[in-house]
């Protein structure tokens, strides 16, 4: 996530001079791990990966982020909030 996230206070709308609390944000996003049965760093099981038919040989093939990307709507929708393309 971008630092700014955590540091700038939103300049405008609901949320206006409010910032993202670290601590929060990152109790959030390791409880999404784990629901999702994915490692602290955000990487599938090599259970959850049988579990929806990927194979490892496929994940070997391409690189971690752009695999996660195509298999997230959650992360694609980060991105897109993210001035910033991962590609």
């Amino acid at each position: 996530m971008p630092e700014r996230l955590f540091t700038d206070p939103l300049p405008e709308g609901p949320a206006k001079a409010k910032v993202l609390p670290r601590k929060e944000f990152e109790a959030a996003l390791s409880e999404y791990y784990h629901l999702r049965g994915w490692s602290e760093e955000g990487v599938p099981s090599k259970q959850k990966l049988e579990e929806i038919g990927v194979d490892e040989a496929a994940i070997n093939q391409k690189t971690k982020a752009t695999f996660l990307l195509e298999t997230s709507p959650h992360l694609q929708e980060l991105v897109l909030l993210s001035p910033h393309d991962p590609r």
